[in-house]
């Protein structure tokens, strides 16, 4: 569960891992490790079974949204690095927002986004 606070309005509310996108399988899973991606307006947690899961906020102003329903949830990734501890103990954005990099202590992990574009003519 992550905790999202608007200082100014003085509200609070929470973006869990029980979304129906992530279809149960991380229900008793905890989130370890965050990174907001300003540019992108994504942010990104790491869980302690390994997984990488997303939400991307809906709104197309600089305003920050002000409740859960502001968020999209994305398929949940699950990492593989060989290591006897999955736990995502840190992730961070780089690569002028492109890249994600998850690091636990078997390793570290790249994700990168990829935009495909298709062109058909009939």
């Amino acid at each position: 569960m992550i905790r999202l606070l608007n200082l100014e309005q003085d509200e609070t509310y929470v973006l869990t891992l029980a979304e129906d996108v992530f279809g149960g399988q991380l229900m008793m899973d905890k989130i370890v490790s965050i990174a907001f991606n300003q540019k992108k307006r994504i942010l990104a947690a790491g869980t302690k079974n390994g997984f990488i899961v997303m939400w991307k906020c809906k709104s197309m102003t600089a305003d920050s949204p002000s409740d859960s329903d502001g968020w999209e949830a994305k398929p949940p990734f699950q990492a593989k690095i060989e290591s006897n501890n999955s736990s995502m103990g840190y992730i961070e954005w780089g690569g002028q927002s492109n890249i994600l990099n998850a690091i636990n202590q078997g390793g570290s992990l790249i994700l990168s986004q990829t935009v495909l574009k298709k062109k058909m003519k009939s």
